[in-house]
């Protein structure tokens, strides 16, 4: 059977040609885009199809790439379209024609989730272009109309070219190359070739020895990224002497990628018996297991456990019931198996340097030291680049043994893992953690591969990264900043994301990066030095460090298909804005000068735009064009000292959801900011000359977050109360602050309370009905002498913080809280 991706396309697709569409040429624009709503759904179908096969034909993978292309464009188009909408209402509101439309506009997008871009469609809300109409841009839908021309051409030439340009079950077989499927590890080692993990070897031996007089069956977890050593962990103690002579029965058994417990039991009842069995049905087999297993010690190794649910796994382990102590040992990628097996974690660490470098040695050396001080030194760097990974040193080492020529090794050095030309097992056994990756989620991953090695993200400004591309899908009941928090935890939690240790900030490990690098092949690019300055013409979205002249140095060769743009922030020189960048979805830490009128004419053409982060200590007057775009999410101004307002066309920025701000001399908010119905996170850091927020603040009534730190603002509006679905208040470092407002406890989803350093003297007697509030820091207030009576109220509170301040004594009711961190102080 062809499974090559023309056949989708002829079966899929074919249809855009004879099933009916609207007429061609189209009788008027709102056929143009339902047109072009059904394209992106064909389109859409087709490339999820693709996403969950192996595309392995060079003809399918460029038209994969065409039709990638192809969405691109669809969803500027309608990006556009979205965009003059905003725009018209925008200019109405201005001339005064209507009353201000405070109802949300209905979101246009709808995410693909195999695609590192989204697609656009429209919602039946054609009526909309009234309101271009209305507005006198008729020669906007014009353009619309020529631009869908245009993708429907495109699109019925790649149909056209899959139908004439296709093999067929009739050219022969296909032969595939490579593996498709995890490869199986016997309980087997050598123990000659293994270095290290001496200390992780006694740990798991005690734990398999220990006694449980709880339960009978108790599960460890070994878990960590592909080539950590994981499985070879689980060979050596299941091959200890100790360990073999303390359990009746042991099994080592490689889990089917599906968790099927028929075919699992049948592996372990063989396994621990060491014959093979004829038992096909899932009882029969659970009936002789469960005899075999009776009043017997038993260790039991689950190798690789991809995929598991909590009532697939109840169900496995019911023949062990009778079993008199039975030891399960697992290793999986993903940390979320801990949970759902419910095991004692056991995360897989780290090879200390001098351990990396003797099994680089073992490998490269045959175990000898090289007499020759220049491979030795190429070799140290190697290493350095594997990232203490032992599967990556391990093939890089074998790769190497029989050459001993240094420009050899020097290529291998300064190549990236997948432009290495001979064959080796880091990528493979990498791919698969993303090849079994949920389809949501392999954007998200790739979005990350941009960064450099070694860079460290934050969770929440990825997530408005992945945002600005709508790459997250909406779910029901859920704003999309916590569906992006779930994705990113998910990621996490399958060894994508690593934390840093004492930080809140996260890498992705090199190996992961590399991995990302080759499946993204060239859409994601990072420039980091002149060397780096000439841009791929696939390259999308781009990450620049270094001095000025690496920015003035880049060369876009298509300026107009990038959609990110980040500089790191830049200590010395300030590049100039790269012109004729009109696709930007993501602009960061751009040095901007205010006094140039060529600054304020540079924001209108970035009309898609949706994160927009600007760092500048000279940065003196807002730009009043920035508040002509409409689709922006994410508003940053860091460090802008010289910023003194904001002004009031902030408010048409009706898609804002969060703003960032540092400045030193901005002195108020302007009063329109409160029309941004949207914005869930506001943050003021630094704005010391801010006094008071705006009384109209309560029209912010989908705000989850209000952080105002280091500022001279005393009091908070009334109104703020009124902000039912504000969950996190921080009040940090506001010495002039006196005292909440005598309502607070209306803040019902109130959950994070931080007010430190402030001048308070007492909570307000309102404070204790904040029912849901679970941490709170009262930490600098030294003028706080007392907590209310009721304090132990506060159910939900687990947290308490209470340094340096004036009470003396803590009440009794404290007793009646469910603290599970207290740290208190006072200030005599």
């Amino acid at each position: 059977m062809a499974t090559d991706l023309g056949t989708w396309i002829r079966s899929l697709l074919n249809r855009s040609l004879t099933s009916p569409l609207p007429c061609d040429p189209p009788s008027s624009v709102e056929a143009d885009l339902e047109k072009l709503k059904t394209i992106l759904h064909r389109i859409h179908a087709v490339l999820y199809d693709a996403e969950r096969r192996d595309i392995q034909y060079k003809s399918d993978q460029l038209r994969q790439k065409e039709l990638k292309e192809l969405a691109y464009d669809a969803e500027d188009v309608l990006d556009y379209y979205h965009y003059h909408i905003l725009q018209s209402r925008a200019k109405a509101k201005a001339s005064h024609k209507r009353k201000r439309d405070e109802e949300v506009l209905v979101d246009l997008t709808i995410s693909s989730p195999q695609l590192s871009t989204c697609f656009t469609c429209i919602n039946g809300k054609i009526g909309e272009l009234d309101e271009i109409y209305e507005a006198g841009n008729v020669e906007k839908l014009d353009e619309i109309s020529r631009q869908i021309k245009k993708i429907y051409d495109r699109f019925t030439e790649i149909v056209e070219s899959s139908i004439q340009f296709s093999f067929t079950q009739l050219d022969g077989e296909h032969i595939i190359e490579g593996s498709r499927h995890p490869p199986v590890a016997s309980s087997m080692v050598n123990e000659s070739c293994i270095f290290g993990r001496e200390r992780e070897k006694k740990e798991l031996i005690n734990l398999l020895l220990s006694e449980n007089r709880e339960e009978n069956v108790s599960v460890i977890c070994i878990s960590g990224m592909a080539g950590k050593g994981k499985t070879t962990l689980a060979q050596i103690a299941y091959n200890n002497d100790r360990v073999r002579k303390h359990f009746d029965r042991k099994g080592w058994v490689g889990v089917p990628l599906d968790f099927d417990i028929t075919k699992l039991t049948k592996s372990v009842l063989e396994a621990v018996t060491e014959n093979a069995c004829g038992l096909t049905e899932l009882s029969t087999l659970q009936h002789a297991l469960k005899n075999e297993l009776w009043k017997k010690k038993v260790l039991l190794v689950l190798d690789n456990v991809w995929n598991v649910s909590s009532s697939n796994w109840e169900s496995f382990l019911m023949p062990f019931v009778d079993a008199e102590n039975v030891r399960i040992v697992i290793t999986t990628r993903y940390e979320v198996v801990t949970e759902i097996t419910q095991s004692q974690p056991y995360p897989l660490g780290e090879l200390a340097d001098v351990e990396c470098w003797s099994l680089f040695t073992y490998y490269a050396f045959g175990g000898r030291n090289s007499r020759q001080a220049e491979l030795c030194e190429i070799g140290e760097k190697i290493v350095q680049k594997c990232g203490r990974l032992p599967l990556a040193i391990k093939a890089l080492a074998c790769l190497l043994r029989n050459d001993t020529e240094v420009k050899c090794w020097d290529e291998v050095l300064k190549s990236e893992i997948w432009e290495l030309e001979k064959e080796n097992e880091i990528l493979p056994a990498l791919m698969l953690s993303y090849k079994y990756l949920p389809i949501h989620l392999k954007p998200l991953f790739l979005f990350c591969s941009m960064f450099p090695k070694g860079y460290l993200f934050e969770k929440d400004e990825l997530v408005r990264f992945w945002m600005a591309h709508n790459y997250i899908q909406p779910r029901r009941c859920k704003r999309v900043e916590d569906v992006g928090q779930e994705c990113f935890n998910e990621l996490k939690e399958r060894s994508f994301f690593d934390v840093v240790a004492e930080t809140t900030k996260y890498k992705m490990h090199d190996m992961i990066r590399s991995l990302g690098q080759s499946i993204a092949n060239k859409e994601f690019q990072a420039a980091l030095s002149k060397d780096h300055a000439d841009i791929s013409d696939d390259v999308r979205h781009l990450f620049v460090k270094g001095k000025g002249e690496v920015v003035e140095s880049l060369c876009f060769k298509k300026p107009n298909v990038l959609r990110t743009l980040l500089y790191e922030r830049l200590d010395v020189g300030v590049p100039r804005i790269p012109r004729a960048l009109p696709k930007l979805r993501c602009l960061q830490h751009v040095f901007t000068d205010s006094t140039h009128e060529s600054n304020s004419s540079y924001f209108p053409d970035l009309i898609h735009l949706r994160y927009l982060r600007v760092y500048n200590k000279e940065f003196g007057r807002f730009p009043e064009s920035i508040c002509q775009l409409y689709n922006l999410q994410s508003l940053i101004l860091d460090y802008c000292g010289d910023l003194e307002e904001l002004p009031d066309g902030v408010g048409n920025l009706v898609n804002l959801r969060y703003i960032g701000l540092s400045s030193l001399n901005i002195a108020r908010l302007p009063d329109s900011i409160c029309q941004l119905s949207n914005l869930q996170k506001l943050k003021l850091n630094d704005c010391r000359k801010i006094k008071e927020l705006p009384n109209g603040i309560n029209n912010l009534f989908h705000l989850r977050e209000l952080t105002l730190c280091e500022m001279e603002i005393s009091e908070l509006p009334d109104s703020v109360c009124l902000l039912t679905n504000l969950q996190v208040l921080n009040l940090s470092g506001c010495g002039n602050f006196s005292g909440l407002p005598k309502d607070i406890g209306n803040l019902s989803n109130l959950y994070t309370l931080e007010v430190t350093k402030t001048e308070i003297q007492e909570l307000p007697e309102s404070f204790c009905r904040l029912a849901k509030l679970q941490k709170l820091s009262l930490s600098g207030n030294w003028k706080l002498k007392d907590l209310p009576s009721n304090f132990g109220k506060l159910a939900s509170l687990n947290y308490l913080e209470l340094n340096d301040v004036g009470i003396t004594l803590l009440p009794k009711c404290i007793v009646d809280l469910s603290l599970r961190y207290l740290r208190f102080s006072a200030v005599y």
